[in-house]
């Protein structure tokens, strides 16, 4: 019994071989490093905007995959594509520092960003208009606020309010 099993796994062993055939046709070649991909001309960017942030919609000057500086084709598959604008994205979400206080926003705008994968709200406040990233329910007309207080007991957090890390409970599902 064991002998003709052993027999048998010599059979499957020679039928098997250890060929693994893999398909390189969307892999890219060994020893590559990835490029950096050149959609728009971020100096064209900074040329048009200061250098500052602002809540306009820019149309700035597309790459097509082209190096900005020598013109060489430098990425492949990336044509000239829609010219769409481009919306600057305020990240920084910096609330008063003061237990209680909060800085309060109301959304004006949810659209698609043709630029990003997520949706971008438009908020205005009394520093003035910004755009940032939209959460799932977010809609026109919803007030989100921001804190920057660090309290000493965790604190329920509220879709599309900004709160420090070390504030929020255990589990709470958060944006980056």
């Amino acid at each position: 019994m064991i002998s003709s099993l052993a027999v048998e796994l010599g059979a499957l062993r020679l039928a098997c071989s250890p060929k693994i055939i893999i398909a390189t046709r969307n892999l890219p070649a060994r020893g590559t490093k990835p490029l950096p991909r050149h959609l728009w001309d971020m100096a064209d960017m900074e040329e048009k905007t200061g250098g500052r942030y602002t809540h306009k919609p820019l149309r700035i000057n597309r790459l097509g995959g082209r190096d900005p500086e020598t013109g060489r084709k430098v990425n492949q598959h990336i044509g000239g594509g829609v010219k769409f604008d481009y919306f600057m994205i305020d990240f920084h979400r910096r609330g008063p520092t003061a237990q209680g206080a909060t800085y309060d926003e109301r959304v004006l705008e949810v659209r698609r960003d043709a630029n990003r994968t997520c949706h971008i709200a438009l908020c205005a406040g009394m520093q003035g208009k910004r755009w940032i990233l939209a959460t799932e329910n977010m809609k026109a007309g919803d007030i989100i606020s921001t804190s920057g207080y660090l309290s000493e007991n965790p604190v329920i957090g509220v879709e599309g309010n900004a709160y420090p890390i070390g504030s929020l409970a255990a589990g709470t599902v958060i944006n980056r």
